[in-house]
C-alpha cells in the first residue's frame, strides 16, 4: 500500500512536467510567429521606401538639382543655393541608400524562416546579369 501514493507523486509530477514542456513549446512558437512577422513588416516598410524613393524622390531631386544648376549657370541662383541644393541630393541619395542596407538586411532575416536564399538567389543573379 506504501507504493500506491509515492506511484500517484510521480505520475502528478510527470503530467506536470509534460504540461510544462507543451506551454514552453507554445512559447517558442509565438516568439517565432512574432520575430517572423516582425520580419515581414520590416521588409515590407523598407520595400516602401525604396519605390517611393525611386518613384518619386529621386525625380524631383534630379530635376531640383538641374533647375538650381541651369539658375546658376544664368546667373540667377548664388553659388551657396547651388551647393545648399547638391548637398540636400546628396542626403536624399544617402537615405535612400540607408533604405537598400535595410532592405536587403529585412530580405536575409526573411530568408531564417523561409528556408531558402532570396537576395542571392541562383535565378534572380542570372536574371540580372541579363
Amino acid at each position: 500500500l506504501w507504493v500506491v501514493p509515492n506511484h500517484r507523486g510521480a505520475m502528478r509530477q510527470a503530467k506536470a512536467q509534460v504540461q510544462q514542456a507543451a506551454w514552453e513549446r507554445t512559447a517558442v512558437a509565438l516568439d517565432l510567429k512574432k520575430e517572423a512577422e516582425q520580419a515581414w513588416h520590416g521588409y515590407a516598410t523598407s520595400r516602401q521606401t525604396i519605390e517611393r524613393y525611386r518613384d518619386v524622390v529621386r525625380a524631383r531631386a534630379r530635376e531640383l538639382l538641374a533647375r538650381t544648376q541651369e539658375g546658376y549657370r544664368l546667373g540667377e541662383i548664388d553659388l551657396l543655393t547651388l551647393l545648399d541644393t547638391q548637398r540636400t541630393v546628396i542626403a536624399s541619395e544617402l537615405r535612400f541608400y540607408d533604405a537598400l542596407r535595410d532592405y536587403y538586411h529585412r530580405l536575409i532575416e526573411l530568408e531564417r524562416f523561409l528556408g531558402r536564399d532570396l537576395v542571392f538567389a541562383p535565378s534572380s543573379v542570372s536574371a540580372s546579369r541579363s
